[in-house]
């Protein structure tokens, strides 16, 4: 891995699924896990000078068919599709909390992840 110049910093913010937790389906299951371990990997060997953070989203837009899977209703608390809103201003907290906050997870999915 290339190291990071004294005055180079950045940010990584890596997209997963909430739901890939719950091993549905394998191939995406393994795939979303290896970006995990990958972003705490990074989190922990570029110190200060590169943070790395997760968001782990649920349902974002209803089904395209006008069908809802009642399993996943079960699994939403107040069930609703997540705002793209809340999705946006995680995204800015993430892109300017201070450099101290390193390798968090944040779950935005209505407290899927608790199911």
């Amino acid at each position: 891995m290339n190291s990071l110049s004294p005055t180079q910093e950045g940010r990584i913010i890596n997209i997963l699924d909430s739901k890939a937790r719950h091993h549905d389906h394998l191939p995406y299951t393994i795939s979303k896990a290896g970006l995990a371990a990958l972003s705490l990997a990074l989190a922990q060997n570029t110190k200060k000078k590169l943070t790395v953070h997760s968001i782990a989203l649920g349902p974002i837009l209803p089904p395209t068919d006008g069908t809802v899977d009642e399993e996943l209703l079960d699994t939403v608390p107040e069930w609703s599709c997540c705002p793209l809103e809340s999705i946006q201003k995680t995204l800015v907290f993430l892109l300017t909390a201070p450099e101290f906050i390193n390798g968090e997870v944040i779950n935005v999915d209505g407290g899927c992840y608790l199911s």
